[in-house]
């Protein structure tokens, strides 16, 4: 089973990062960020979606591996940019959905689920346009069955 969507996938510690949102959400802008804490790019504005044996996977579209759309700057080419290290060429197992939706944010933000190809992924829900990264960098690195929600911490 095979979808595009329009979004950006990441690599962070290892973890694959979906963000999705509406055209001017931040998606470029968080994705910047997380690859200056060392983060790579695996696919910017398109990710091509692959459901298999071993779960989801992503990639970017040939000839588009390595660059990223920034919203009154342009394309640029993190490998440049960043380094080597900043660019996954390769298809990114999906491990994390973040949609970044235009919705006030709750008092804590929420993690819960969301479905995709047949495919049951942790998600987070988080402001739009803001700085997120230290939160999705914590999420990669705990998993989301360390995480409780607002309801279960009371």
């Amino acid at each position: 089973m095979h979808a595009d969507l329009h979004a950006t996938l990441l690599r962070v510690a290892d973890r694959g990062v979906l963000l999705r949102g509406p055209a001017g959400s931040g998606k470029s802008l968080q994705a910047l960020q997380l690859l200056e804490a060392g983060a790579a790019l695996v696919a910017d504005d398109l990710v091509q979606l692959t459901a298999g044996a071993e779960g989801l996977s992503g990639a970017a579209p040939p000839g588009w591996d390595g660059r990223l759309a920034l919203r009154g700057a342009g394309i640029v080419d993190v490998q440049q940019a960043f380094g080597g290290a900043a660019a996954w060429p390769r298809p990114q197992r999906l491990d994390w959905v973040v949609d970044l939706t235009a919705e006030a944010p709750a008092t804590l933000p929420e993690h819960d689920q969301v479905t995709l190809l047949d495919a049951t992924l942790p998600r987070l829900r988080l402001a739009p346009r803001q700085d997120h990264g230290a939160l999705i960098r914590l999420c990669c690195r705990v998993g989301s069955a360390a995480l409780l929600t607002w309801r279960e911490a009371r």
